[in-house]
């Protein structure tokens, strides 16, 4: 994150992540590794191996390993993709190699209001090298929000990483495919007069400190919303939800991550029951 976007104060902070304290102005490239584009196998009459498909975040709970994106990340009217060839990228390199999903689907929670949580498609994974296992936040690293001001603390800062689609790219020719993917991070803070236009969702805005207040949001769906907050001296790390809308004025929508959380839960005791 760009040390303008953060007080001084808080840039010369630290935060505790895998189980060492590092450097909060260090924080979202740290962050960066458990998120990643999306991906779907292009098929055999493809140049290209992959297809983007937007952002979104990778996690580690009770031992297995998920994959969090948007339902409609897939609908596209003009390319519709079926779910099942989603793809884990694990080298971006001259010859990228992918890990197909073991299990996937939209976990069957009903809201007792009836509203619908639909958005939220998850990819179960086989996984078993360590370096790509350190590739996915565990659970019972973050705390997991309820709500944009549900946090402990007094919040200091909410920003997203995700890929949006004019920074990703295949290049190369037919003998030698390399997949750039870039990131972006990008500044929020919450948004109390929002106009609740979907159900269940929490809203954010991009900030006037941000560089970004005005720009394509094509490719963000799936990003991951992180906070920082603050309670005595202690910083603490929160995984606010995740990424379902967005628009060029910088507002955006998203999941609450405890209904993320509930929805993994029912993945784990649900698809090998």
């Amino acid at each position: 994150m760009e040390l303008g976007l953060i007080t001084e104060t808080l840039a010369k902070s630290s935060i505790r992540l895998g189980g060492v304290y590092i450097p909060i102005r260090n924080l979202p490239d740290s962050l960066s590794k458990f998120s990643q584009a999306l991906l779907a196998d292009a098929g055999r009459d493809q140049t290209w191996p992959a297809i983007f498909r937007g952002s979104s975040l990778k996690v580690c709970y009770k031992e297995r390993y998920y994959q969090l994106a948007t339902a409609h990340q897939y609908q596209s009217e003009e390319h519709p993709i079926q779910p099942s060839s989603n793809r884990l990228l694990i080298d971006p390199g001259s010859e990228p190699s992918f890990l197909p999903p073991d299990a996937f689907g939209v976990p069957d929670i009903q809201e007792e209001s009836g509203d619908s949580l639909e958005d939220l498609i998850i990819f179960r994974y086989q996984v078993s090298d360590a370096t790509i296992q350190r590739r996915f936040l565990s659970s019972d690293e973050i705390h997991w929000c309820d709500s944009a001001s549900e946090l402990p603390g007094m919040p200091l800062v909410y920003f997203l990483i995700g890929f949006p689609s004019d920074k990703q790219a295949m290049e190369g020719d037919e003998t030698l495919n390399h997949l750039r993917t870039r990131y972006a991070q990008i500044l929020l803070e919450f948004n109390p007069e929002a106009i609740e236009w979907i159900d269940r969702r929490i809203y954010l805005r991009t900030t006037s400190r941000s560089d970004q207040r005005s720009f394509d949001p094509d490719g963000l769906s799936g990003s991951p919303i992180y906070a920082i907050s603050k309670n005595a001296e202690e910083f603490y790390l929160n995984l606010v939800g995740l990424v379902t809308d967005a628009n060029r004025s910088g507002e955006f929508a998203a999941y609450p991550a405890g209904i993320m959380r509930r929805m993994l839960n029912w993945c784990h005791y649900n698809w090998d029951a």
